[in-house]
């Protein structure tokens, strides 16, 4: 009876240890579950993030082609202002020529005249 007694409580304790060995089982498939979830929001984070960051590159190169295209603007400007600038010099130029040009023909006609004048007398 001892014998049978004995042999019940190891079988009573295998079920038991069967019990526990299936309660951590259904405990580690859980929490690999909420692991997998977890990865899962991890990755849509991430991917959002990356997302983001490309977004911000973009606009990052966008602002850097703007910044450069007014550069480049400014850059037009100042050269098309230096252009006027020598236009302006060689019109000025071109005047002092023909003042000059009318000077010395004046000075020519004030010669003719001076000499006319003295032969005449």
């Amino acid at each position: 009876m001892a014998a049978k007694e004995a042999e019940m409580e190891a079988a009573n304790a295998v079920v038991a240890m069967v019990a526990g060995a299936r309660v951590e089982a259904s405990r580690a498939v859980a929490a690999r579950e909420r692991v997998a979830e977890q990865t899962e929001t991890i990755r849509a984070a991430v991917a959002a993030a990356t997302a983001a960051a490309a977004a911000a590159a973009v606009e990052v190169f966008i602002a850097v082609a703007v910044a450069v295209a007014m550069a480049m603007a400014v850059v037009v400007a100042m050269t098309m202002a230096v252009a006027v600038a020598v236009a302006v010099a060689i019109a000025v130029a071109v005047a002092a020529s023909a003042i000059a040009a009318v000077a010395a023909a004046a000075t020519v006609s004030m010669a003719v005249t001076v000499a006319v004048t003295q032969r005449a007398l």
